[in-house]
Order: C-alpha cells, then sequence, then structure tokens
C-alpha cells in the first residue's frame, strides 16, 4: 500500500502543476486512505486546497500533518504556510459569498447554483472511499 500511495501523491503533484486541483485533491485523498500518516500527500492537498482557497481544509490538513509527524525535517516551513493559511482564512471572515465563489451582487440564481454544486462536490456519498 506504501508503493500505490506513493504513486497516487506522484500523480496528484503533477494533477497540481497542471491546475487540476480537484484531481490533485482526489488522488491525496486515496493515497491517504491507502496510508493515513503519509505526510506528503497531506502537505501536497493543503496547498491545493489553499490554491482553491479552501482555506478550512488546508489548514485543517497542515495541522493534521505537524500532529503525524512533529518531528519532520520541513518543520519551519510547514508552520509557515499555516500561520500564512490561518491568516487568509482570517481575511475572508465569513464571507459567504466568497465560500461559495460568487460576487456579493450575484443574482440568487447564481448563488443557489453555486451553493448546489459544493453541496454535490462535499455530500458524505461522494466521499472518496466511504462506504
Amino acid at each position: 500500500d506504501t508503493f500505490n500511495a506513493a504513486l497516487l501523491y506522484n500523480r496528484a503533484v503533477a494533477h497540481g502543476k497542471t491546475g487540476k486541483l480537484q484531481d490533485a485533491i482526489h488522488d491525496c485523498c486515496s493515497a491517504l486512505d491507502l496510508n493515513p500518516s503519509y505526510t506528503r500527500a497531506l502537505l501536497q492537498r493543503a496547498r491545493a486546497y489553499s490554491e482553491l482557497k479552501e482555506h478550512w481544509e488546508a489548514v485543517a490538513d497542515l495541522e493534521r500533518a505537524l500532529e503525524v509527524e512533529p518531528g519532520q525535517k520541513d518543520v519551519a516551513r510547514v508552520q509557515q504556510h499555516l500561520t500564512a493559511a490561518r491568516a487568509k482564512l482570517e481575511a475572508e471572515g465569513d464571507d459567504h459569498y466568497a465560500v461559495l465563489g460568487v460576487l456579493p451582487d450575484a443574482e440568487e440564481a447564481a448563488v443557489r447554483k453555486a451553493y448546489k454544486r459544493l453541496a454535490l462536490l462535499h455530500h458524505p456519498d461522494k466521499a472518496v472511499g466511504g462506504g
């Protein structure tokens, strides 16, 4: 399983570099299903979440990476990323429009469409590895 997790992680890195961030997240989730303490997959997923402006998820992954491997060689760099992600999260505040990815003056139909898209994307029945 460690080998397969590494393959999935490598593919996630490639997806991240080509801008396919959802695919990168999906591969990281699959790698973490195989090896829950795979720190590199957590960090890659946090990067993808951060680029998608999903700062809650990025913070959670960075915190988990520090918990899983507190003595890792890049702990200072991970702490920096965590501090930056928390700052972005605070700056974002409770801007629900930003969470949905629409402008505050968006029409109601656009808000509903964005909500439904995110609800489908994050629905528990659609979770990777779910039973």
